[in-house]
């Protein structure tokens, strides 16, 4: 019988590696039982190609390994692993999208999606990290949820978990939080979203942190806890779910301040490009028309070292309201939310910012609401905004 050299089942599954492409076809020639003919089979003397026999005798090795998993595991992951060949030295090894690949996949979008519809009923099924589940929960925000955890607050089917990452079974596990008891998914379709709207006053600072637990509030400044009137101060954490801001506005700054007890919402309300927040400020002097233009096109603030790779922010619609001799009264719609993005976008500009009313959030208007006041949104709003997030509420 003749063919090409053992090692390799067809010339065109020949690495064809730099330097040893003639070696390896002078290698395989026919072979055949005599002496003369199976010297031409063995590596020459010296040089670099014992390596390369026994780096391609390993790989067969690992092919083998390979093949005896998959057939003693044909049911399981290892079914969709295939072997395309030994092809390049740009890639020696390689995986094939065979077919049960393909239905493997179908099968982990199916249940993805499946899951997704779970927790929409609030029945959600398959497992979450400790401390994302207490976040759509709306017991804690991810960051307090880390915290609980690592200080050993949070228990697991009675048992105490210090990794915030610990996977859990949803609708299954128990998982409680110190001072909170048993937290559960709230039923998002029974029981939809609440949706609680604030005319912050200046000198509140929207966290969610009491005044001993922030060293860095100064005494003239309030806490969100401290500001929000009742009944929607009962309705902040430790309730559980909990009433939290969507987005932040900066102390200085007055006008709306949505609040929900969906995570869910609140991070699709906060997308860039998805809900316009409208905003009227007063800058002093009055801006020419480049200035204008540049706000409009976008303006280069510097968000490092925490968010360089952000650059320009994003096109905006920029329109003068009222002028005066020296002050400007200027209406901003953006699209997305950086700290203090428009004090930045307007110091870019040489434009000092006196003082700064949002007015509306998405579909939602601050309306004739006093300042310090807050109240519950209405049906039409709430309908306006599950509209524009494409759901009826997500936790």
């Amino acid at each position: 019988a003749s063919g090409p050299c053992p090692m390799f089942r067809s010339s065109a599954a020949l690495p064809r590696m730099c330097g040893f492409r003639r070696e390896l076809h002078r290698c395989a020639r026919p072979t055949s039982t005599s002496p003369a003919q199976a010297r031409c089979c063995r590596p020459p003397p010296g040089g670099h190609l014992p390596l390369l026999w026994k780096t391609t005798a390993a790989l067969l090795i690992v092919r083998s390994a390979f093949t005896l998993a998959q057939r003693a595991h044909s049911s399981g992951p290892c079914a969709w692993l295939g072997w395309r060949s030994i092809a390049t030295g740009h890639s020696a090894l390689s995986l094939s999208h065979s077919a049960p690949h393909r239905r493997f996949e179908s099968i982990r979008h199916a249940s993805r999606s499946a899951s997704a519809s779970d927790q929409a009923k609030g029945m959600s099924a398959g497992s979450d990290k400790l401390d994302r589940f207490l976040s759509k929960a709306g017991a804690l925000s991810r960051e307090q949820a880390k915290l609980s955890v690592k200080s050993g607050d949070v228990s697991v089917n009675g048992r105490t978990v210090t990794d915030p990452w610990t996977q859990i079974r949803v609708g299954h596990d128990v998982v409680k939080v110190k001072g909170l008891g048993q937290v559960i998914l709230p039923d998002w379709v029974t029981d939809p979203p609440s949706i609680v709207l604030f005319n912050k006053p200046a000198g509140v600072v929207v966290t969610m942190a009491t005044r001993e637990e922030d060293p860095l509030l100064q005494s003239h400044q309030s806490t969100l806890r401290e500001a929000l009137p009742a009944p929607w101060r009962d309705l902040l954490a430790p309730h559980v779910p909990a009433l939290r801001p969507v987005g932040r506005l900066d102390a200085p700054s007055v006008g709306l301040l949505v609040m929900t007890n969906s995570s869910g919402l609140a991070a699709k309300l906060t997308t860039p490009g998805l809900c316009e927040k409208e905003y009227l400020l007063r800058v002093n002097p009055v801006p020419d028309q480049a200035s204008l233009i540049r706000l409009r096109s976008g303006v280069d603030i510097d968000d490092k070292p925490k968010n360089s790779d952000r650059g320009q922010t994003q096109p905006c619609d920029v329109t003068i309201v009222e002028s005066g001799d020296k002050t400007a009264v200027l209406r901003f719609t953006i699209r997305e939310g950086r700290n203090r993005q428009l004090r930045r976008m307007c110091s870019a500009v040489g434009l000092t910012v006196e003082w700064l009313l949002r007015v509306r959030v998405g579909p939602i208007r601050l309306g004739d609401l006093a300042v310090g006041a807050a109240r519950a949104a209405s049906p039409e709003e709430l309908r306006a905004v599950f509209k524009l997030v494409g759901e009826g509420g997500d936790g």
